[in-house]
């Protein structure tokens, strides 16, 4: 769904699924579709929800398998887009810790 730009749909599909099974593939589901969601967000200007998502990525990132590190550099990159708008409730120095 998600590649098919239904980006809502995917994570609202997916959020079921993950609140009752942290496997593999639904945990790599879970980040990428709250990616996509943290992303839409930033577009959107709504980086209060973005920034929500995006704690919620930092706190399942380190169950992900991410050899590549591709979720990895998505999340820094989400980071810094949201530090650029998003000051008053998001610190990028906070982040990196």
């Amino acid at each position: 769904m998600r590649k098919q730009g239904r980006v809502e749909e995917a994570y609202q599909t997916i959020l079921p699924m993950y609140k009752v099974h942290h496997g593999h593939y639904t945990t790599i589901c879970m980040f990428w579709c709250g990616a996509d969601m943290a992303k839409l967000h930033l577009e959107r200007k709504e980086p209060q929800q973005a920034a929500r998502i995006i704690a919620s990525l930092q706190r399942l990132y380190p169950s992900l398998d991410d050899k590549d590190r591709s979720a990895h550099q998505a999340l820094l990159n989400l980071a810094i887009e949201l530090a650029k708008t998003e000051t008053e409730h998001f610190s990028f120095v906070q982040f990196m810790d």
